[in-house]
């Protein structure tokens, strides 16, 4: 078995044939994974709704989406979200802003930021020194996302 599996099914129950013990708990943990409340926060239209709808087609069902970082902090004043999903655009500043008044606010929330593939480098200080934030190259999000949500949720 693989940590996945391993860190969700806990003990097995001994009168349980192994293949469908596994297939349970993979089942079950996979639930628990789309339960996540996930904030969006993207300023192009077009790439804020396929951002949503990705996660929607994913099977997460409480997922909502905003324009920008003082429209999310709203949105977290009003509601739970523990996992907020933001681009990372420039300057850098009103990010890094952004997830020290969310760390206030709420300190167990996640953050995933989506960076551009030339601003890599000057992202690599900053994971270097992150806990709860996490970031991931924009134009790959369809491949990292789900990773990065379910490494959260097992951790």
């Amino acid at each position: 078995l693989g940590q996945f599996e391993i860190g969700c099914m806990g003990k097995l129950a001994g009168s349980v044939p192994r293949a469908v013990a596994v297939r349970g708990a993979r089942k079950r943990c996979m639930e628990i994974d789309k339960r996540q409340s996930i904030l969006i926060i993207e300023p192009n239209e077009q790439i804020r709704e396929e951002i949503v709808n990705f996660l929607l087609s994913a099977g997460y069902d409480d997922v909502t989406a905003t324009d920008s970082l003082p429209a999310a902090l709203n949105k977290v004043c009003q509601s739970e979200y523990e996992v907020t999903v933001a681009d990372a655009g420039r300057p850098l500043g009103a990010e890094l802003q952004f997830a020290a008044d969310l760390a206030v606010m709420k300190p167990g929330a996640k953050i995933i930021f989506m960076i551009n593939a030339e601003d890599q480098q000057s992202w690599d200080q900053i994971a270097s020194e992150s806990v709860r934030v996490r970031f991931l190259i924009k134009t790959d999000f369809a491949r990292n996302l789900l990773y990065l949500l379910e490494e959260w949720a097992h951790p």
